[in-house]
C-alpha cells in the first residue's frame, strides 16, 4: 500500500502535466497494488478536471472518460477525518507550511507507515522531514 497525491493523477491525465515518472507509475500498477487516498481526493481530483475544462486543457467529454479510468485503479478511500483528527492535521499543516488537503496525505502516510507519492515539492519536503519515504 502506499499514498498518491491527486498531483501523481492529474500529471498522467493531463497531456500538458505528463510525466515519464507518473506515467508509468500509473499504468504499470497491478490488481494486488492498493493505493490509499484521503476523503478528500475525489473532490480533488473532480474539481482538477473541472478547472482543467474551464481553462481549455482537456475537453467537456474527457471528464468522463478520466473519471472512468481512474474507477479502474485499486485505490482504497479513507473515511472523512472526525473534528479531533482535524486538529492533528491542521497542526502538521501548520508545522510544514502545507494546505489542509496536503497535510492530510502527510497524515495518512505517517499514521498508516506508507510511503507518498507527489509531485508536490512542499509536500515532498514535509514527507522527508517527518521520515516518510517519498517515490
Amino acid at each position: 500500500m502506499l499514498v498518491l497525491d491527486a498531483s501523481v493523477f492529474l500529471s498522467w491525465l493531463f497531456p500538458d502535466e505528463e510525466n515519464d515518472w507518473s506515467k508509468a507509475f500509473v499504468l504499470g500498477l497491478r490488481d494486488e497494488d492498493r493505493i490509499v487516498v484521503p476523503a478528500h481526493w475525489t473532490v480533488e481530483i473532480a474539481n482538477g478536471l473541472l478547472v482543467g475544462y474551464r481553462r481549455k486543457r482537456i475537453k467537456a467529454p474527457q471528464i468522463d472518460e478520466y473519471l472512468d479510468q481512474l474507477s479502474k485503479i485499486p485505490i482504497d478511500v479513507e473515511p472523512n477525518l472526525s473534528l479531533s483528527e482535524a486538529k492533528r492535521v491542521v497542526a502538521l499543516g501548520e508545522k510544514h507550511s502545507l494546505t489542509v488537503y496536503d497535510a492530510t496525505y502527510l497524515d495518512l502516510a505517517q499514521r498508516r507507515g506508507l510511503a507518498i507519492g507527489t509531485l508536490d515539492s512542499a509536500l515532498r519536503r514535509a514527507a522527508e522531514k517527518e521520515q516518510i519515504t517519498v517515490l
